[in-house]
């Protein structure tokens, strides 16, 4: 028996000295390539892309980011896990500074260390690779649509695309000025090829033209397109049934667009827009700047948004605070904080005949114990189904609707005003990078 165990003893030393003796030099490129795919981040690719030349090779190469950001995709989806997503609180003025959540991953790759309280920082210098202050109108996946302060008139107003992980960013020529006429909608939306490589992108500005000179019930889209480098219009009128009824007629006499970002699914954008005279009438409008013969569609909102357990009062702002767009694994989803009563989401049945488009209420919180609590939605989850953010006073909350679990994110300094914008990044396994014009 002792003999049989020297035998053994000695045959793991041997395969431990063999093992020891192997170099990653000695590997083939294959193999190479297969170990380097299954790095946890793109952060410890690149800072295993040094090593050598050859290794800086294989993972800049176009193949080797389409299977690390495939392998990725695929690994999140297979286990259910969440992306690294940033979220940016964006304030009211234009001094006003950036709040960020960041999630665990996302901690990771911006390289910065776990906070012993809760993941948020205040940076006053986010956009500090800019020369000049920049305030922040649109997102998409990890790409941001900034511009300098908005002055009027809007003259020789230029924007710029960046990716704030990489630093990297983008000016586009000038937009068409609009006089005194400011957007009343932004969206940024990429097209990518098989789901790894941005091949083009639409910036969109959008402008309501029912007010003075213009005075018409249509809508303007200023459109910018990657591979052509230049802006080009698209012109709608709203169908009868949106711009007259006086009942439900957010277009003819609308006064608000929500938070003004238009949010980005299947390549379209959608914005939702509210009545100046009644705030439980809105309508989405969506635009699809990819597609140039069906590029508009107006959708009703959810239709239990008027049952009276909500209790909204009928005031200009009060639904603007309550109700909010979102989406969640690429599903567009509607969501209401209601000054009395828990949390409701809607998920719009995707379908390309407007006429038979509908709301599907998938998370119904009920009903609180009749006191008033009065929320600010800020955004959904991206990849968890019944978690919302949302702020209250000066705090940050994570509200799990299906398990009924409430989770202070942090605490400010100072109270939140109304007046926010968020822009949730989330970030893709490889950072998109920011191609030329």
């Amino acid at each position: 028996m002792a003999a049989n165990c020297m035998t053994l003893e000695g045959s793991k030393n041997r395969s431990e000295e063999s093992i020891s003796d192997i170099s990653l030099d000695d590997v083939s490129d294959d193999i190479l390539f297969e170990i380097l795919v299954r790095l946890p981040d793109c952060r410890s690719v690149i800072q295993k892309s040094s090593v050598s030349k050859r290794w800086f090779s294989l993972t800049f190469s176009p193949e080797f980011i389409r299977r690390f950001t495939n392998y990725h995709r695929q690994s999140q989806v297979a286990h259910s896990d969440s992306p690294p997503y940033t979220l940016l609180i964006q304030g009211s003025t234009t001094h006003s500074p950036f709040y960020q959540v960041f999630s665990e991953k996302s901690e990771i790759l911006h390289r910065r260390l776990p906070s012993s309280d809760d993941s948020i920082t205040v940076d006053h210098n986010y956009l500090n690779f800019f020369s000049e202050p920049m305030v922040v109108h649109a997102s998409f996946e990890d790409l941001l649509l900034v511009s300098p302060p908005i002055s009027l008139p809007l003259r020789d107003l230029n924007y710029y695309v960046c990716n704030p992980l990489t630093r990297q960013w983008l000016e586009l020529p000038a937009a068409p000025p609009r006089g005194w006429n400011f957007p009343c909608g932004y969206g940024l939306v990429c097209d990518r090829a098989q789901h790894t490589v941005m091949t083009r992108f639409r910036v969109v500005l959008l402008y309501s033209l029912l007010f003075p000179p213009d005075c018409s019930d249509q809508l303007l889209a200023s459109i910018f397109r990657s591979e052509t480098g230049n802006w080009i219009e698209s012109l709608v009128r709203a169908p009868s049934q949106f711009a007259y009824d006086q009942e439900f007629s957010p277009l003819c006499q609308m006064s608000y667009v929500e938070s003004k970002v238009g949010l980005a699914r299947n390549g379209s954008l959608h914005w939702l827009f509210y009545n100046s005279t009644s705030p439980t009438a809105c309508v989405v409008v969506a635009f699809n700047p990819f597609d140039e013969t069906k590029q508009w569609r107006f959708i009703p909102p959810p239709a239990d948004l008027y049952n009276p357990r909500f209790n909204i009062p009928y005031h200009s702002h009060t639904l603007v605070r309550i109700l909010r767009l979102g989406v969640c694994r690429d599903r567009l989803r509607a969501y209401l904080v209601p000054n009395r009563g828990g949390l409701m989401i809607w998920e719009l049945i995707h379908n390309h005949d407007v006429t038979a488009v509908s709301w599907s209420l998938v998370y119904d919180a009920g009903c609180c114990a009749g006191r008033e609590v009065r929320y600010y939605g800020l955004s959904l989850h991206p990849s968890r189904d019944s978690v919302v953010f949302f702020s209250r006073g000066n705090r940050v909350f994570q509200s799990n609707v299906s398990k009924g679990v409430l989770e202070k994110v942090h605490k400010f300094e100072g109270k939140i005003g109304l007046g926010l914008c968020a822009f949730l990044l989330v970030h893709p396994p490889w950072p998109t990078p920011i191609p030329s014009i």
